[in-house]
């Protein structure tokens, strides 16, 4: 059984997923077929052998657990091929920007982004931050952030995510750049029910 999530208007493929096609027509460029890859949240540790092999250089899957994965508001999408193989991800976690920590509303991080080399430039990538991104939305006005590669800052650029701040260089996964954009609940939804 597959879970889903609201969506906004212009995300909505078929209930609760992305498609490819979808991506395409915001993005106005040439991805993968709708038929080719779906988006739905998964558990995390689904997505470790895509993390460890893209992330980790081929290190065991068990390598690209991360803290808080497990937490219970963490949520990791992935796009599956019509086998249902991983073939990209992104986590997002409950946690405030620390370079905004006045910023109203909730705070999200998007973490451990990857796509599998061969499906790259076919709109995974976009679509995997598309559903992270819609699934805060959903929750309310807010703010998501990342730590972005160099080779993803265009992906989150393209997200809407400005650059915060100068770039550094992280021990594990060289220069890096932090990224963030509000966020707030999309016309003609209620918002979040508790």
């Amino acid at each position: 059984m597959r879970a889903s999530c609201q969506v906004p208007r212009w995300l909505s493929g078929r209930a609760g997923e992305f498609s490819s096609a979808v991506v395409a027509r915001r993005y106005r460029r040439s991805v993968a077929s709708p038929s080719e890859f779906t988006v739905a949240p998964i558990p995390a540790s689904d997505t470790y052998p895509l993390r460890a092999a893209v992330l980790h250089g081929g290190a065991p899957p068990e390598a690209a657990k991360v803290a808080g994965d497990d937490h219970p508001g963490v949520i990791t999408f992935a796009a599956r091929d019509v086998d249902g193989v991983v073939v990209g991800c992104a986590g997002l976690f409950p946690e405030r920007c620390p370079d905004l920590p006045d910023h109203q509303g909730q705070g999200w991080r998007v973490r451990r982004v990857a796509t599998a080399p061969e499906w790259r430039g076919r709109g995974v990538g976009a679509a995997v931050v598309s559903a992270a991104i819609a699934h805060a939305a959903d929750r309310g006005p807010g703010l998501v952030w990342c730590n972005a590669t160099t080779s993803g800052q265009r992906l989150f650029a393209r997200a809407g995510f400005e650059q915060l701040g100068e770039p550094w260089v992280d021990q594990e996964f060289g220069p890096n750049v932090r990224m963030w954009r509000t966020v707030s609940i999309p016309p003609g939804t209620e918002g979040p029910t508790s």
